[in-house]
């Protein structure tokens, strides 16, 4: 799990950068009080900056749980609060990451593409 923003007021939150492992799967959302705050979430290549493969804007009225659409690893993301209302308190955001390879007897798939056993 890689923390956003931790509990903060939406008017002190600057932008954030992290880098994709290729193992994430869902961000968090929360506020006590949102206002009308809104979350920019943008992604695109590390090494383009300039070629955005999409931008979402989340939050603004209600906390939420969005799974991330396609993930992969070379990209980062850039998260930016958008009209930052005094009002939004105690500010949280959490990208979750699943376990890229869970125990078991079968082959996962890692980038490059090849099989390796599950540890």
């Amino acid at each position: 799990m890689t923390v956003i923003y931790n509990n903060i007021q939406a008017n002190t939150a600057g932008v954030v950068d992290h880098v994709i492992t290729g193992c994430e799967n869902q961000i968090l959302f929360r506020a006590n009080a949102w206002g009308t705050t809104q979350v920019q979430v943008e992604a695109f290549s590390s090494s383009d900056p300039s070629q955005k493969t999409f931008t979402e804007f989340l939050g603004g009225g209600s906390n939420v749980d969005w799974c991330i659409p396609c993930v992969s690893m070379g990209e980062t993301y850039r998260f930016t609060v958008l009209t930052p209302d005094i009002a939004t308190t105690e500010l949280f955001v959490e990208i979750l990451e699943e376990s890229c390879c869970k125990t078991s007897t079968s082959t996962c798939f890692e980038l490059p593409v090849r099989l390796v056993p599950c540890e």
